[in-house]
């Protein structure tokens, strides 16, 4: 019996010890953050400090600050690690940079921006709501590392390669508008999706989402389809909007 309770302390021991380890490297690594942060912010480039005056002026976390100076650095790096909606607007906006910073965030827009790059947000992997609309962008490898995205809604013309989509698992929304995919295979594999709309596409063939049984409602409106006999297999489907499509 003694034998077995200084084994099981033992055990007890070494697991506590691995949580004093990980907590202290999560503290140095949260510290790492704020350091670069700061660095960033107190010498930023010209771009920088637009999406800086961005996140000030929406004041999204009630920081209390009309507009963005040095002073402002300490200030703001004290919402590093919130989780809270962050939202970017303005035509002026062409960098993400200063968002890497934001690790934490649960949701973000990105509306009406001259943003071509998102790869900075690649570190944003708690992720779950994300929503990016009238921008310059083409490419959306990025969102292949946002494994936790729940609802999705991109309005991008540009658009055109959406494999990346096949990683998001956890997906229970997508909004594509004006985006000009002929093929949505890369929708096939997400067993989670609920509500699909994939209005003003160019596509042609709805083939690839008769495996979407968890499949809830679709909307098509104005599309290329003239055939939706392959949706006879979405046998949870509610609510289907056609449009202007047939």
């Amino acid at each position: 019996m003694e034998n077995l309770n200084y084994k099981l302390l033992k055990k007890m021991t070494k697991i506590f010890i691995l949580f004093i380890l990980l907590t202290n490297i999560l503290f140095a690594k949260g510290l790492a953050n704020k350091k670069e942060f700061m660095k960033m912010c107190k010498a930023p480039t010209p771009s920088q400090k637009v999406t800086l005056e961005a996140i000030v002026k929406k004041d999204s976390y009630n920081i209390g600050l009309k507009k963005f100076n040095i002073n402002a650095c300490n200030t703001i790096k004290q919402y590093l690690n919130t989780k809270k909606l962050l939202i970017l607007r303005g035509k002026d906006i062409t960098d993400l940079t200063p968002l890497q910073f934001f690790k934490n965030i649960q949701s973000l827009t990105i509306d009406e921006t001259s943003i071509t790059d998102l790869s900075p947000l690649k570190n944003m992997i708690n992720l779950k709501e994300l929503y990016i609309s009238y921008n310059p962008i083409k490419d959306i490898s990025v969102l292949k590392n946002f494994h936790k995205l729940k609802s999705l809604s991109l309005n991008l013309k540009n658009i055109s390669n959406i494999s990346s989509i096949s990683k998001l698992t956890n997906i229970n929304f997508i909004n594509f508008i004006n985006i000009k995919i002929v093929d949505f295979k890369y929708l096939e594999n997400l067993k989670n999706l609920k509500d699909l709309n994939i209005s003003y596409s160019k596509t042609k063939n709805l083939c690839s989402l008769n495996q979407l049984n968890q499949l809830e409602q679709l909307r098509l409106s104005d599309t290329n389809i003239n055939n939706i006999s392959c949706l006879k297999n979405l046998k949870k489907l509610k609510i289907l909007d056609l449009g202007l499509t047939i």
